[in-house]
């Protein structure tokens, strides 16, 4: 019981961090270039 609610919780924290992580990726991406066109 214990194992499966944690399972759960951890997927919960995955779920709520994956738009996180491609928002982060997506503006790493747009500043990435132009830092380095700047430089």
């Amino acid at each position: 019981m214990a194992d499966a609610r944690c399972a759960r919780r951890s997927a919960d924290a995955l779920n709520e961090l994956r738009p996180l992580r491609q928002r982060v990726s997506r503006a790493a991406g747009v500043c990435l270039p132009t830092a380095a066109g700047c430089q």
